[in-house]
């Protein structure tokens, strides 16, 4: 009968155990990514649609602002409405699709006609197209986000020189 040896035998368990120690720091920087990219990013998601639910907002104002100056005889002028607006750039965490939202007139039970009369046109271009009466069917501006985050944003309106979120 051959004895053996078991000094030769033992094994090393060390290098295991450093596998180990780096696959589990892998799996935990996974998990703490993947927290990250569920709950962080959405709320900062969504602080940024609702910075930009309120630039809408202002910039609404400005257009009701200029809607009643040229009313009232003044200058209009043209005012920008953001319709969307972007995230901020992320190294590895990832963004939804920039969201949209829609600007426009609502048809229907809103409408307001407004009839020009009683006014004379001060060269002949302006009277070729104003004729004897100018009749205008006006209807409720609305804007309306399409966003990702910001659940139950609010309809911005302006109706009638009255600017409100429904």
């Amino acid at each position: 009968m051959r004895r053996r040896n078991h000094a030769h035998v033992r094994s090393d368990t060390r290098s295991q155990s450093t596998v180990l120690a780096v696959v589990l720091l892998f799996g935990f920087l996974v998990l703490a990514v993947t927290a990250w990219q569920v709950s962080v990013v959405p709320n900062q998601n969504a602080e940024v649609e609702y910075g930009h639910n309120q630039q809408v907002h202002e910039q609404m104002q400005e257009l009701r602002s200029r809607m009643v100056s040229a009313s009232a005889g003044g200058r209009g002028g043209t005012v920008a409405i953001p319709l969307g607006t972007t995230y901020p750039d992320r190294t590895i965490y990832r963004n939804p699709q920039p969201p949209a939202g829609q600007l426009r007139t609502v048809s229907g039970g809103g409408v307001v006609t407004l009839n020009v009369s009683n006014a004379t046109p001060v060269d002949g271009e302006t009277a070729d197209f104003w004729g004897s009466e100018l009749s205008y069917d006006t209807a409720p501006v609305t804007y309306q986000p399409g966003y990702h985050e910001y659940e139950r944003a609010p309809t911005t309106v302006l109706d009638n020189t009255l600017l409100y979120d429904r």
